[in-house]
């Protein structure tokens, strides 16, 4: 097997929808079907996004690290102090290219005033957003914070360095009985040929995907319509994904994760930027995610979005980087975070922990989806104020 680097000008369509399967405009009739595991109810579901070139080019080999007794995951050394990092001069949004599937059950809904604030510029604007309901003080204090770690979102694709590596790579173990299955190529209906093709010269050109040569493992591609008319690329990671020994790290429960944020006072709301992609795949299991098309085979440099344990491994990534901070001043749920807080005075300080710590290990939050300074907001289908908990009408 032969890895090669990315080549925009090699780019080729993703193949193939299943004929039998899509109707007579070519549109598949039920993509979960298809691909196993893609946003089942009752499993883990994120965003299938884009990274870049600069996620790829910092791989490192992990060195054994030891071990943290009661989650099983790695433990990260804290250092106390804060770290003063420049603020990056940043590119026009990009993240229009690939729009995330957001599961209803994990979207966060911010009840009463917010108000929009630009930390950029009118050619290029940064926005965030805060409670509107504030003190003139709470609002100054908050505004001087968010502007002091506007380094720790990404405005663009090309703004995710990718998690750190001593922290999270997405291994693919094969049951010891596994064979390498290599699918036949597959026919692209003619409706999708030039919108695939263009979404994999994308992929190329931010270092998502990769050349390959003689993979043992091949997968065709499946072309899912979106709202707009576009096509999201998925990969039938069905055989792979049977292949493999399912992780059983846990999600956290959601009634214990609403009750534990419910009856604080102070409430910020977050997502990470391009959930999954922002974790690198282990550099000898990149290889088995490789996949078929018309012009060429190619595999992932980043986790994608469909394989069987990308959610359990971002939980044990969350995990291992909030795990002293999870259930006081934070709360997880794969790449939705909360930080709380039951005195108004004390919530800048735990955001201030909360940015520290995923400047550090280079978590990027997506800017579009956080609110922050607020005293209420819908959570995992959930009302949660300071005096409520309960199922939203």
């Amino acid at each position: 097997m032969a890895i090669t680097p990315t080549s925009p000008d090699r780019a080729s369509m993703l193949s193939l929808c299943f004929p039998e399967e899509i109707t007579s405009d070519g549109v598949i009739v039920d993509p979960t079907e298809v691909i196993d595991g893609v946003v089942p109810h009752d499993e883990y579901r994120d965003e299938m996004d884009m990274m870049t070139v600069s996620q790829i080019t910092g791989i490192v080999q992990l060195q054994p690290v030891s071990a943290f007794d009661m989650f099983g995951v790695s433990t990260i050394e804290v250092f106390e102090g804060t770290q003063t990092l420049p603020v990056p001069e940043l590119p026009e949004d990009d993240s229009s290219l690939f729009e995330g599937i957001v599961s209803p059950m994990r979207e966060f809904h911010l009840l009463g005033d917010v108000e929009t604030v630009d930390f950029g510029t009118e050619d290029q604007p940064r926005e965030l957003k805060i409670g509107s309901p504030l003190s003139t003080d709470e609002r100054d204090r908050l505004i001087h914070l968010l502007r002091s770690y506007l380094d720790v979102f990404a405005w663009s694709y090309e703004d995710m360095p990718g998690l750190d590596p001593s922290i999270v790579q997405h291994h693919l173990p094969t049951l010891p009985h596994a064979r390498p299955v290599k699918q036949k190529l597959r026919r692209l209906h003619p409706r999708w040929s030039l919108q695939v093709k263009e979404e994999i010269q994308k992929q190329l050109s931010v270092g998502f995907i990769s050349v390959v040569e003689y993979p043992e493992w091949l997968a065709n591609v499946v072309p899912v319509p979106k709202k707009d008319g576009k096509v999201r690329v998925c990969v039938d990671f069905r055989d792979l994904n049977k292949a493999s020994p399912k992780d059983d790290f846990p999600l956290p429960h959601i009634d214990l994760l609403v009750d534990g944020t419910a009856g604080h006072s102070m409430l910020s709301f977050m997502d990470g930027f391009s959930g999954y992609n922002q974790i690198l795949m282990a550099p000898e299991d990149m290889e088995k995610t490789a996949f078929i098309t018309e012009w060429g085979t190619y595999c992932y440099r980043v986790m994608p979005f469909g394989l069987k344990n990308a959610g359990a491994t971002y939980q044990r990534a969350a995990t291992t980087l909030f795990h002293d901070m999870m259930h006081r001043d934070v709360e997880v749920y794969v790449d939705d975070m909360i930080v709380k807080s039951r005195g108004r005075a004390d919530h800048l300080d735990a955001l201030e922990r909360f940015f520290e710590r995923i400047r550090k290990f280079r978590l990027r939050l997506n800017p579009k989806k956080c609110t922050f300074g607020v005293t209420s907001g819908k959570l995992l289908g959930h009302m949660v104020s300071e005096r409520h908990r309960g199922r939203p009408r």
